[in-house]
């Protein structure tokens, strides 16, 4: 939904509904990039499960950790 698109009373600027209106868009807004992140998050771990990889990953960690 475009935030600029949102309906007013007779072409009266409503400043408080425009705002509650922007503020459920920026709330949907953050929502789905938490689930975009989680996608991201699953994509990258099935990555270091396909190559093998967790031994050097963890011993990268461990060096980082000391």
């Amino acid at each position: 939904m475009y935030v600029h698109s949102i309906p007013n009373n007779n072409d009266n600027q409503d400043i408080v509904s425009m705002g509650c209106n922007a503020a459920n868009i920026t709330k949907r807004v953050i929502d789905n990039s938490f689930e975009v992140l989680a996608i991201q998050m699953v994509a990258v771990l099935q990555a270091v499960d396909f190559l093998e990889c967790t031994s050097k990953l963890f011993q990268l960690y461990i060096e980082g950790v000391q």
